[in-house]
């Protein structure tokens, strides 16, 4: 594949339906560009919402914020984004919002053996193969499957844009031994957790001139986005459950 970028012309070279997934990856890195332009930033999270309400998930590779999203939306709550969220702050006495990545979540077989929502989407081969290795091996095997929302949840459960009331930071590890535990925390004085929210927007970025250029995060849109949001940190051992009640929790008492 190969891909052209001009100031107004974008171009995809190549076996573009084999490798669908490279060709919607190159699409959305134009969405998010222009949302950059707009004052977004953009986060490795991902977003589920009720009504008009939101908690963003943002953990690094393989910490399960895309499993708890989607143990969320089982429970009822809508799909915002997975994996690439954006936030702002519209304007100083404005509430923060976050909007999604029109992209259906890309999940690893941990993931889908986990859900009995998602019942079906290994293939049963392959689902018998993995259910005879260890838990902690299934974990940590990178194997995308795609999960259709519409499909396996039913039609208008995307929301994609909405008020940010919180966000999760997802620091806790399959590995600990201790219980899993939801304590707030002040997200400017805490780089180490600033550092598994911010993402760059990839190769394909270009400026507000049509320009590729290496882009260079800043911490402080990140803080001046999130000033007034509930910051939490999980830490101990990684619980969907307790995830999913913590969160339909702190949705409710917002509400």
């Amino acid at each position: 594949m190969h891909f052209l970028l001009g100031r107004s012309e974008l171009v995809a070279v190549g076996p573009c339906v084999k490798n669908s997934n490279q060709v919607v990856n190159f699409i959305i890195s134009q969405y998010i560009s222009r949302r950059l332009h707009e004052g977004w930033a953009l986060c490795h999270g991902a977003g589920v919402a009720v009504s008009d309400r939101g908690i963003g998930i943002a953990a690094r590779a393989g910490a399960g914020k895309s499993t708890l999203a989607l143990h969320l939306i089982s429970s009822g709550l809508s799909f915002v984004s997975n994996d690439r969220l954006l936030i702002r702050r519209a304007g100083p006495n404005e509430a923060a919002e976050m909007a999604g990545v029109p992209k259906m979540p890309r999940v690893n077989p941990g993931t889908l053996l986990n859900n009995a929502d998602l019942a079906g989407i290994l293939p049963a081969e392959r689902e018998r193969e993995l259910r005879q290795l260890p838990t902690e091996k299934i974990w940590d095997i990178e194997e995308k499957y795609d999960v259709m929302i519409d499909r396996v949840y039913g039609p208008n459960r995307c929301h994609y844009r909405t008020e940010l009331t919180a966000l999760l930071i997802l620091n806790w590890s399959n590995r600990s031994s201790e219980p899993a535990r939801f304590d707030q925390v002040d997200i400017s004085a805490r780089g180490d957790l600033l550092s598994l929210v911010m993402k760059a927007s990839g190769v394909f970025h270009r400026n507000v001139d049509g320009k590729t250029t290496a882009e260079s995060l800043d911490p402080a849109e990140y803080v001046s986005a999130l000033r007034g949001v509930p910051v939490i940190e999980a830490t101990g051992r990684a619980d969907f459950a307790r995830g999913v009640g913590f969160c339909r929790e702190l949705l409710a008492a917002q509400g």
